[in-house]
């Protein structure tokens, strides 16, 4: 697993806001341009359209007999996509492009829902009635999966409520007892149906939101334990992650000027009833999943807290990001007029730089961007999106080159390049590559370390050969190799 360290503990990363992918654009070494400036979501975790998310796979192999086998093995690469996708009456047509934009990607990993019971049949759960099974739909999303060789992390879901949630969950309603052990023996079938080509599974998401949970903290960690006992009899290797949790930075905040302090006793509040959560549950699952929404700049930290009551708990546990994304495009005191509007290309694409590195300078096993394709009217996060209609954004390609670029990496540092420059080393065997970013326009970087000569990659792939004392960054994050 990839080292995080740092030299120093201290971050002072003053970066944009919270952005969505990589994406490409010319001339990023002597940057002019203003920064973008810092918002959040205050808290607000991304809602996934998790319905989409879970048929847009689904339909793609209608007919199939024997699954492909995985291309390659991804289960070591850190970079996926948390998958949200159009609504089930559109899906069969945006399905091909779905598929192909994932190839185009990269990506290793996919996180993608899969529900157990609902409000109505068409939503594509499991079980529509008592008792009876449809696997269809979870048969194409994994058969799917291995035809474009990415691992998945199957998000089981829909213990609780219908979907999206309108409504409580109608299967065995009446009697908690038998809705538990129906519970366990789907999730025995699951496991065992796909033992071998799945092995990572996350039980429930952000259950602190109403959206996604209607029951109870109690009836969740029960129902927690049931699931963990179950895969573990069926697949001893196979890895349980707890419900994503979604982590806030108002708490951080100490100035009364900044818009989030209005909301810094709601977040210390949400803060404490996690803990609480992670340490009920802390021998039911095997992965901490944080969802890092708000600022970039605040990444590290939020990660490291979690890091620490882990080893409070003495739960010495892996942690990985499966939602992260942006910018959050409201200004700063949250006025819904400037929400879903298309964020400035670079500001988009440097936080997709920024978030992803972040989170593996932290110790984030692995990092998820969401989400893939907004579908415009009703898709209320279609602007964090790395495709808008059948439209690559900038973003994409910079998704792809920073997976390109940290492929193989062994270890990360934070580096000392200047004042005011947030500058970080990845080891890898084809030799070391350095990710750098300044809080303001126009930064003189020096790299000690990377030799007399450099090669720089900008967001949109354009590349530069300088002498490495003219090396200059800005607010763009940029890409440096000793040349070779």
């Amino acid at each position: 697993m990839p080292e995080a360290t740092g030299e120093g503990k201290t971050m002072a990363l003053k970066v944009l806001r919270y952005t969505v992918i990589w994406i490409p654009r010319p001339r990023l070494v002597k940057l002019h341009r203003k920064p973008v400036r810092g918002q959040s979501m205050h808290g607000a975790s991304v809602r996934l359209q998790w319905l989409g998310q879970v048929v847009a796979l689904a339909l793609a192999a209608s007919a199939f007999a024997q699954p492909a086998e995985i291309a390659t093995d991804t289960s070591n690469a850190p970079f996926g996509i948390t998958l949200a996708g159009p609504a089930p009456a559109v899906l069969p047509q945006r399905l091909p492009s779905i598929m192909s934009h994932a190839r185009d990607l990269g990506a290793a990993w996919f996180r993608v829902n899969v529900l157990w019971a609902c409000s109505e049949p068409w939503h594509g759960c499991v079980e529509k009635s008592e008792g009876r099974l449809d696997w269809s739909l979870t048969d194409a999303i994994v058969g799917e999966a291995e035809k474009v060789g990415v691992s998945l992390l199957l998000n089981v879901r829909g213990y609780s409520c219908g979907t999206p949630c309108d409504r409580p969950n109608p299967l065995y309603a009446s009697d908690p007892e038998l809705k538990l052990r129906a519970y366990e023996t789907f999730i025995r079938e699951l496991v065992r149906r796909y033992k071998g080509r799945i092995r990572h599974w996350q039980i429930e998401n952000e259950i602190t939101e109403r959206l996604f949970w209607r029951g109870t903290l109690d009836e969740y960690h029960r129902m927690l334990a049931a699931a963990y006992r179950v895969i573990k009899a069926e697949d001893a290797a196979a890895q349980v992650l707890l419900a994503g949790v979604p982590t806030m930075d108002a708490h951080f905040v100490s100035d009364p000027s900044d818009h989030r302090f209005r909301i810094r006793a709601f977040a210390a509040e949400r803060l404490n009833t996690w803990k609480a959560i992670v340490a009920e549950a802390r021998d039911n699952f095997d992965i901490l999943d944080l969802h890092l929404y708000d600022s970039p700049a605040s990444i590290p930290e939020r990660i490291e807290l979690f890091r620490r009551h882990l080893q409070s708990l003495g739960a010495h546990k892996p942690i990985w990001v499966t939602e992260t994304g942006g910018p959050d495009t409201r200004n700063p005191a949250g006025d819904p007029r400037y929400f879903n509007k298309t964020p400035p290309t670079e500001a988009h694409a440097s936080e997709v730089v920024m978030r992803l590195v972040l989170a593996l300078s932290a110790g984030a096993e692995r990092v998820f961007w969401f989400h893939l394709i907004g579908s415009g009217t009703g898709d209320e996060f279609a602007h964090v999106a790395l495709v808008h209609g059948q439209e690559q954004q900038l973003a994409f390609s910079t998704f792809r080159l920073v997976a390109r670029k940290l492929a193989g990496f062994a270890s990360v540092h934070s580096v000392n390049a200047g004042r005011g420059i947030s500058a970080y080393r990845f080891s890898r065997p084809a030799g070391d590559v350095y990710v750098l970013w300044a809080a303001k326009d126009s930064a003189s970087a020096t790299l000690a370390s990377a030799g007399t000569r450099v090669l720089v990659t900008e967001v949109d792939g354009t590349t530069s050969r300088l002498a490495a004392t003219s090396l200059t960054t800005g607010t763009v994050p940029i890409f440096v190799e000793p040349e070779p």
